[in-house]
Parts: C-alpha cells; structure tokens; sequence
C-alpha cells in the first residue's frame, strides 16, 4: 500500500473498452455465418500451437482438481490426452475445425481463467440475442429453476434484425418453458462442458448467459442460427413459440486490424513490450458472457421503433435504491430507506477499478463508508455479475468491515516447466520463489503463499462498524470469489447469494504471450503470425497457474469447483422485477437479517468517525484526535508501532445511545520527523467492538522551516538539516527507502528496490515576506509569488509501475510536479505558485509495486527559490 505518497496527493481480457472509437455492424448469423473466419495454418503451425499448449496444460494448477471432481462423469476431463491426439491427427481438420477443436478443449473445463483465444476475422464478432433472462426463487434453485424474462437489449438494430409478431408479445416477467426443446436444466446438462462455469450455480449463470450473448474470441459460433423457445405469459399463462434468432456484432475496428498488415504490425510491436504479470495486479478474467459491456456498445444503436418495446421494458431504475455514482464508474452506492430499514448498499461492478492502484481504489470505497453510508443501520456489498480483476483489492477491503483479518494463499504445482520458470533471471526474488525452491520435488504442490501479508492487508482498519454481508451470485468469479471467501472465512459478514454458491473460481492466471514465453522459450514457442498481427487479434492462451486456498472458518477449502456457499439465499421474486416499485424483497430480507446480527453483536448503535486518515502534526506536541462515537462505552488510543495504550476515554451514558462528539489525547510526546501509526480501538464493557488505524506526519516547527526569499536560493547539500525529513513506510525496509549517501538522496542498493516501496524526502519552507502580509494585501507585492524547484538526477525503475514523484504542498492545495519512470536522467525544473499563508513543502516520493532488477533512484541535486 502506497500510503504516504497517497497521502501527499501524488497519487479482462474484454472487448474492447469504449464507446467513443470503436464502430460496430450489426446482421443476422444466418446471413454472415461463412465470413466469421479464422486463418488457415499449415501442420507445422498447428503443431506449434499444440506443442505450447501441451506446455500450458502441464502447468495447469486446476488440472488433477478437475479430474477428481467431473473424472467419472466426464471422462475427457484431462485436456492433455486430447491435446495429444490433436497432435497425432490434426492434418484431416479444416482450420476452423482445428480452433474449434482446441476451443471446446480448454471449454469443456468449466474454468473461465484457461482459456484459447480463437485467432482471425472471427475473434471480431461476438453474437447476441434480443431478450434478458433472469433466475426467480424457486422451490429448488438448482434441480428446478424458474427463469423470467427481465429485459430487452437496448439497440435498435439487434431489435429491428429481430422484429417478429411473437417477439412484440414478449413481455417482463414471461416464464421460459423450454429453450430448443429442452428445459433449462436438461440444456444446461446439454451444452455445461461447452459454456463453462465451475460449480452449479456458475454453469446455471454461464448457460442462461449463452442464450444471451458469446464472444468470438472465446466461443466457436452457435450451432443453430436462431434459439428455438417456449415462453408462457405472464398475463394469460397461456405458451407461445419464439423464434429468437442470433444477431451477429462486428467490431469494425478489429476487423481493420486483420485486414491492415502495417497497421498490426506496429499495434503488435507496441504490445511486445508488455509487462510481465508477476505480481497481484493480475488482468481481469475474461469476460466470456460480458453482458454489460455488450449493453453499453449496443445502446449506441438506438432507433424509433425501440419505443413500441420500451413501454413493456421501461429503463431500469428503481424507487427503492436510487444508487449514486462515485470518480470510480464501477464504484457506486445506495441508501435503502423503505420501512425504516436505512440498508446501505455498495456495489462493486468489478475489481479492475478505474485507478491502476488498489490503494487508491480502497481509499475511495472507505471515504463512501465514511462519509455516505455512515449513518445506515448495515451495509451489503453488492458483488452481482462482479468478473473480478486485480487480486490485491479483495485483500485489502476487508479491512475496512472487521477487526482483523488473514489472506488466503496460492499454491503451484511442481514439475519441470514451472522450475524453470521460477529460475528465469525475471522471475521476482519473492516469497513464491523461495516456497516454490524449497518445495522437494517428489511433492504435488507447493505450500500457499499469500500475495498480501496480514500486516499490508490491514493498514486502515475498519470504517464500517454495524453488521454486513456481501451479495453475490453464480457470476461472482475470480477475485470477486476471493473477496467473497475472505469475508466469510475471517466471519466479517454474511455471505448473501441469488445462487447457491459463487461462480468458483479461485486461481490465479498468466498468458501465454506476456508471460509464459519469454520466462521460458523452452517449452513455449512464439505463436503462428502473432508478429503481423494486432492486441485484438492476435492469438493467445491464458491458463490457471496459482491456485487459492481458503483459511480461517474454511481452512484448506479450494474456491475452484466449490465456491463460496451462500449463509443465506436471497433470489429474486417476480414482482422484483418490475420497476418503479418501493419494496424490493431482497433488500429487506438482507436488512432484517442483518439486524439480527447487530442485536446478536451488540452494534446497533456502534459507530465511529475519526477523520482525517492521515494528519500533520508539529514535532513536540500530544496527539489529540476529534472523534463522533456512538454505542461504545470506551475508546482507547494505542501506539500502532510499538503496541501498548498511549490515551483512553471514558464515553458518557448517553454515548450508549447516540452518538456524541469528544477528543481522543494521547499521553506520549513525538520529538522527532516521524510517519507513525496509530490504532484506535472501541469498546463495550471490555469487549473490543472497533478496530481501526490513523496515520501522523511530525513536521518541523515555524522556526525550522527553511526561509525562501526573492533574493536567495536554498540548494541542499545533502546532509540533515532541521526543515529535512525521510518519512518511510514500513514495507519499503532498507532497499526501499531514501537515505543521504555520498552526498546524494538514494534508494535502491546492489541493483535492486523493495517491492511496494512507498517513502518521501521532504523539505519544507516558509516565506518570511509572504507571512508578515497574511491579511495585508495581494501575495507576493514584496517578493516572487512563484516558486521554482530544480531537481537533477537518474531514476532506473520498472517503466510505467515504479515512480520518482516531484511534488509541492501547502495548507490548501497539493500538486504532482513530475513524475518519472524507466531508465532515464532527471533533469527536472517546475514551478507552482506561492501559497497564501507562506508555508509549503517539496517532497521527492519513490514508490514501487513488484520490482524486479533495477537500481532505483540518486537524486544529485535539489533546490527551491522564488522568483
């Protein structure tokens, strides 16, 4: 966690991302079926493809997992059989029977994190349909589910393509009779090692998406141009046929890419350079079923005749939860107020959030729980069709709901081709290196390693401090199932789900291209044409590599194949899916059982604010923190470095009952420029209810700073001075932090830095001229009101992850000056201009992810003046 440099302010594989560029052409399958197609490839090329993918399935974590659990029911389970006999005889198979035989392959282990990308003209198209299904509760959700229609999609031309008089009659909350003559439970048993999904519910999500929507460059092309089903009216009860045909969506720039040898050759140049994922900021799962993506792409085809649907599927907004956006578009929030209920809802779309940083994500969602939903009487965490992402946030969110809290680990297989691998000269000197060397080689897997210490995964502490749970369903996947089990296995919250488990997929992934060929060109080779080719198209493969273990309450669960099994199932009813309404009957079963853990915990009332997060202080002075408590009889303040109770304070009766406002003191001096952690705990009776962490900065006293005048410059000579102070983290450790060496500012030493380095030099400065005027006139009338910092030196990090950050702060506002990443010299001069009160700081802040060998950072020169 990048605390300090957060604190000065200087801080998937889908289709593509965006509404602005990208143009799309709509028709029937029918009618484009024999343009979707892929490139021919001669024996020698499908034998190299083969040959990597048996390389790939040697490291496949999942693999004896899968044989255990589908073995005796499926007996092709072990994809490396199959492989072999593509590889005895592929010379028969057209080329698209060749992609489809490799694609049904990886299909058929119902594992959305391996994966064959269908390479060609035919990874351009995905298909959909014109009608939304929806699971109802039901007498049993998995042995007989009912499914409604919920919706249409939202473009003109699927609807226009799919016009017909039964479909004009199709209206929400239509019963789904049967889908091609089978009812849905036999169709899922039909198509389950086709469409994916790992445990029950994740195949019932997966296959009632496939009626929905398939992306071609993860699925071959439906077999039948048009979906043959049996609706019954909701109105009438009476049956009806509906013909649903495919409408298949091209990518117009995707397929420019094909078609375009220059222009892919230098999209694919550029993607050559891409990082390897060593770390936990792992891509997002691939969003084989990407249906909000396809709604947002969809709904810039509108036309006049929607209208006529429109009035049976008004647009989705309902009474009951009016939910408010945040700076994230995957980060929003609720307040469901009927009935005197005040649930606070906080829905996480996925966890590949805007911000590239976990740390800033993390931040956000506990300034909505401060701010926004500290008031409700609980609070779910709405994690609904959530595909996952970046394997740190479900880590670190946690934190912010419980009073303490222990990650999961991943575990490898051990074999040849991940030990040579794990002795490439890239791989990181990391903790699953040394796990996976000290592993005997006669041993399956090695022992889990958690990519998130304890200690870097509780770094705030709680926000929220009422019951809550986490809603979830079938498509709750990856690091959305990560989250889910980490809640549940340390007994944060409740586990809420529409389905009876979470989408069961617990592994963590790498590619073929980005990873696995240059860590070993041993045993993977550079795939056929993927130099000519675009990031769009482009051939890839994509495999489970790390596999997670559960702890705590589940100790040594897998999530693969299982999940994480719902507490409660809340399934939707019918009259939830209309809209407009006040009462929605999974919110109030939510709250009220919500509110029966608060009476069973006793945190009815239990609140607490204590902001900010991270404060100044002047060295030499006792902390005093405001605080807002309620339902706590005592609060304790605790030295979060060196443990033991530093100042307390006894809560009045009435604090019992609401929340009254008081100052938290501490009994302890600081003396010196210090970043110290501090941990405030609540109590009821002696029983610790609260939990959570605040954050110090000492700075130097008025007469320390450094003048700044219009006649003088201060250039530092590098050695301490009274206005300098090194704030450090404690994960940046020695590799990791500046230190003044042979009259330079360094961090790095032998060649290399700590991973997630986070520490900052600062310098802080005071304008005699400016502070005499305070109050007097405009700034600046009788000295410069700009100031100018000058900052020379080489930075050596990782390229686009690991930063030297200039930056300038004052009382009213914090700016980046310059950033700089990659091997290159520092010759920086930047200019801000005086702040009104005359007092401000330039820090030099050095942050990283996961290094690997580089040297960091030498400052040679600094200075500060104005002009």
């Amino acid at each position: 966690m990048r605390l300090l440099v957060a604190a000065l302010g200087a801080m998937a594989l889908l289709a593509p991302a965006v509404l602005a560029g990208p143009a799309y052409s709509f028709d029937l399958l029918a009618n484009v079926r024999s343009n979707i197609t892929v490139f021919p490839m001669s024996v020698t090329e499908r034998t190299s493809i083969l040959k990597s993918v048996w390389s790939l399935f040697q490291i496949y974590v999942n693999r004896e997992a899968k044989i255990a659990t589908y073995g005796d029911e499926y007996p092709d389970i072990d994809p490396i059989p199959r492989v072999n006999s593509l590889l005895n005889n592929n010379s028969a198979l057209s080329d698209l029977e060749f992609h489809y035989a490799l694609s049904n392959i990886f299909l058929s282990q119902r594992v959305f994190h391996t994966n064959y990308y269908i390479p060609g003209v035919h990874t351009c198209y995905f298909v959909v349909t014109a009608l939304d299904f929806e699971f109802v509760k039901s007498k049993n959700i998995e042995t007989s589910p009912t499914v409604l229609v919920k919706g249409f999609t939202g473009s003109g031309d699927v609807m226009m393509l799919s016009e017909s008089t039964a479909l004009a009659k199709v209206a929400v909350g239509d019963k789904l009779v049967s889908i091609n003559g089978h009812s849905f439970v036999k169709y899922f048993e039909a198509n389950k090692w086709r469409t994916g999904g790992a445990s029950v519910s994740g195949g019932h999500r997966s296959a009632l998406a496939s009626l929905q929507i398939r992306s071609g460059r993860y699925f071959p092309m439906p077999e039948e141009n048009a979906l043959q089903l049996v609706l019954q009216s909701r109105a009438t009860k009476h049956k009806y046929n509906l013909t649903l045909p495919w409408v298949a969506v091209r990518d117009e720039s995707c397929f420019a890419e094909v078609n375009s040898a220059g222009l892919a050759q230098r999209m694919r140049l550029r993607r050559r350079d891409s990082r390897l994922p060593l770390d936990r900021t792992e891509n997002v799962p691939p969003k084989l079923f990407d249906k909000a993506w396809v709604d947002r792409v969809l709904k810039q085809a509108e036309a006049p005749h929607l209208a006529h649907y429109k009035q049976f599927f008004p647009a989705q907004q309902f009474a009951d939860a009016i939910f408010e956006a945040t700076d994230d578009p995957s980060i929003s929030w609720a307040i469901y107020k009927p009935n005197t209920t005040r649930l606070g809802i906080l829905r996480i779309e996925n966890f590949q959030p805007l911000q590239s940083d976990a740390t800033q994500a993390t931040l956000l969602i506990r300034d909505v729980l401060v701010s926004k939903l500290n008031g409700t009487k609980a609070l779910v965490i709405d994690l609904r069709d959530n595909p996952g992402g970046i394997i740190t946030l479900p880590d670190y969110l946690p934190q912010l709901f419980g009073q303490s809290f222990t990650p999961a680990g991943a575990r490898l297989v051990v074999n040849d081709i991940n030990t040579y691998i794990v002795n490439s000269t890239m791989f990181p000197n990391d903790d699953f290196k040394s796990t996976y060397l000290a592993t005997p080689p006669e041993q399956k897997y090695t022992q889990p390693v958690a990519f998130d210490s304890a200690s870097d995964s509780y770094q705030y502490g709680q926000a929220y401090f009422r019951a809550m749970g986490v809603l979830t369903n079938g498509q709750c996947y990856s690091a959305c199932d990560i989250f889910a089990a980490n809640i549940q296995d340390n007994e944060i919250g409740l586990v809420f789900g529409e389905d009876a488990s979470t989408g069961a997929g617990g592994a963590n992934v790498v590619e073929h291209n980005a990873f696995l060929l240059p860590m070993d060109p041993r045993d993977f080779g550079t795939l056929p044409r993927n130099l000519l080719l675009g990031p769009s198209t482009a051939q890839d493969l994509r495999v489970a590599w790390r596999q997670f273990v559960r702890v705590g309450s589940n100790a040594g669960a897998l999530i693969e194949d299982r999940g994480v099994v719902s507490d409660v199932v809340v399934r939707p009813i019918p009259a939830d899916l209309f809209h407009n309404r006040t009462y929605q009957s999974q919110w109030e079963t939510v709250a009220k059982r919500l509110k029966q853990v608060n009476i069973e915990r006793g945190t009815t009332k239990t609140s607490l604010i204590a902001e900010p997060l991270f404060r100044d202080m002047v060295v030499g002075s006792a902390i005093e923190i405001g605080v807002r408590v309620g339902g706590m009889t005592r609060l304790a303040l605790l030295d979060g470095d060196q443990g033991g109770e530093i100042g307390s304070l006894d809560l009045p009766e009435k604090a019992q009952h609401h929340a009254v406002s008081d100052t938290l003191q501490s009994r302890d001096i600081v003396t010196q420029l210090r970043f110290k952690r501090y941990e405030i705990h609540g109590f009821i009776d002696g029983t610790r209810v609260a939990r959570t962490v605040r954050y110090v900065r000492f700075v130097p006293l008025l007469e320390d700073r450094a003048p700044v005048t219009n006649t003088t410059t201060w250039t530092w000579n590098f050695t301490a001075q009274p206005n300098t102070a090194i704030y450090n983290y404690d994960s940046s450790g020695d590799k990791g932090s500046w230190r003044i060496e042979n009259s330079t500012l360094v961090v790095g030493r032998n060649g290399e830095y700590a991973n997630n380095a986070d520490s900052i030099a600062s310098f802080f400065f005071a304008m005699p001229q400016l502070m005499n005027q305070r109050g007097s006139g405009p700034v600046g009338v009788s000295g410069g009101s700009t100031i100018q910092v000058a900052v020379k030196g080489v930075v050596n990090t990782e390229s686009g992850y690991d930063f030297v950050v200039i930056g300038f702060r004052a009382a009213d506002q914090s700016l980046v000056l310059k950033r700089v990443s990659g091997d290159t010299p520092l010759d920086a001069v930047a200019t801000f201009p005086a702040p009104a009160d005359g007092l401000f700081e330039v820090f030099v802040g050095f942050t990283s992810d996961s290094s690997v060998a580089y040297a960091g950072a030498t400052i040679t020169a600094l200075s500060v003046s104005s002009i």
